[in-house]
């Protein structure tokens, strides 16, 4: 592992002066020995970049580069940096969580999950902002492993252009995926970069995402107008404190004490029998809506039946 961290101080070094050789050719375009420069550290940068894929691979790491770029053209804000990394490590590590140990509405990421899909740092690389990650992955003699499989599906819900694709990804990988990816795609869209993410093993591209600010504003948008609906059927003994037939509401107290109140369901049918005051065995339904975009959730009543206890 020494030698890889010292690998990747020299691929810092190397990148710095390419950044540098870059800035002063172009105010002195032309120079044979500026290109000559060049052309010796662009040719150093591959010889450690190879050296250090080859090393990571027989350490058993993957290297993942991700590379921001920035449509107006301005530098990248320490700010946005942090914030597009810290993203998009949570929702990799949240899908990973789903795909471990099932999918799931809210989520807290264990130090197991942390340690098992977290990313460490490598070095920067110039063109725009590029940083070199690795992270440990399991050698699989022929199916993808778990860190595979997280990231196979990050790549595609990013991608995602349909509410339908949203919601299938949520029923595989939870609406915690869903709402962790609603977070890193709005760090992207707010900052205008886009992003070039490529996952590798040794020198050769495994998995890659390309995918524009525009993409990752409709994504934000699809997922902020997606919402999922459950209902859960409650029986219950209650006193019928209020209906009120113009709005049809009621107004229950439920037996050993609560309120609950709500609408009529469409199978509630009112009658002679309904009396307030009176105690009422009550069949409610309970329905939830979930908003895939925020830690948020509604919660309605339905009064489907209420039947009189005799006394």
């Amino acid at each position: 592992m020494s030698m890889l961290l010292q690998l990747a101080d020299q691929l810092r070094d190397v990148h710095a002066e390419i950044s540098r050789i870059e800035r002063v050719v172009a105010t002195h375009q032309g120079s044979k020995a500026l290109l000559i420069d060049f052309q010796s550290m662009d040719k150093r940068r591959r010889l450690l970049e190879t050296e250090f894929n080859v090393l990571a691979n027989n350490l058993e790491l993957d290297v993942m580069r991700y590379r921001l770029l920035p449509e107006s053209g301005r530098p990248i804000s320490l700010r946005a940096v942090t914030r597009v990394l810290d993203r998009f490590q949570t929702a990799v590590s949240t899908v990973y969580d789903a795909i471990k140990f099932g999918p799931k509405q809210k989520v807290k990421l264990s130090a197991e999950v942390l340690a098992e899909s977290g990313l460490d740092f490598g070095y920067t690389y110039s063109g725009s902002l590029g940083v070199v990650l690795t992270v440990p992955n399991e050698r699989m003699l022929i199916d993808r492993s778990k860190f595979d499989m997280a990231v196979v599906a990050f790549f595609e819900i990013a991608e995602a252009a349909t509410r339908a694709e949203v919601i299938e990804f949520a029923r595989k990988y939870g609406i915690a995926s869903v709402r962790r990816i609603y977070d890193w795609s709005s760090a992207h869209a707010d900052f205008n970069i886009a992003a070039d993410i490529n996952l590798m093993r040794s020198s050769a591209s495994r998995e890659r995402l390309q995918v524009a600010p525009s993409e990752l504003r409709k994504l934000k948008g699809i997922i902020e107008e997606t919402n999922d609906l459950e209902d859960e059927i409650h029986s219950m003994n209650a006193r019928l404190a209020g209906l009120d037939v113009d709005k049809q509401t009621f107004h229950l107290v439920v037996d050993g004490g609560g309120d609950i109140e709500g609408k009529w369901a469409d199978t509630f049918a009112l009658d002679a029998s309904h009396v307030l005051d009176k105690m009422y065995a009550a069949e409610l339904v309970k329905r939830t809506k979930v908003y895939y975009a925020l830690e948020r959730e509604e919660t309605d009543w339905l009064l489907r039946k209420a039947t009189v206890i005799p006394i």
